[in-house]
């Protein structure tokens, strides 16, 4: 059930791909608006899949674990996971950037890559 929140964010990336490719060509507007929800959705779709607890990914790592260690990540990411995300979130360092960007922006770059003409 979790993996399908960002299923559905790719699943529409594609939908929407495929018609800017080969139906909005001429319509600059819509052809913007595309290219928009097509970014949104994917980015959407890779932070949601970090296995941070409030995040879908948490829940997709726990099911694949081994009890043992499913049991041990729960019980630190259920406690500690909203600290982590929102440390993660927030811009440090002289350039300004934050961890998440770092980590989700290469894979963002790599689909967007894929699905925008």
């Amino acid at each position: 059930i979790a993996l399908a929140g960002p299923l559905s964010n790719i699943i529409l990336a594609a939908i929407l791909s495929f018609t800017l490719r080969y139906f909005l060509l001429e319509m600059p507007i819509l052809n913007i608006l595309a290219t928009s929800m097509i970014t949104l959705n994917i980015a959407l779709a890779i932070f949601n899949l970090l296995p941070v607890h409030p995040l879908d990914g948490s829940k997709i790592l726990v099911g694949l674990l081994p009890d043992d260690l499913a049991y041990e990540f729960q019980a630190i990411f259920n406690r500690w996971g909203t600290a982590i995300l929102l440390l993660m979130i927030f811009p440090i360092g002289p350039g300004g950037t934050s961890v998440i960007s770092s980590i989700i922006s290469p894979v963002i770059s790599f689909f967007l890559n894929l699905f925008l003409p």
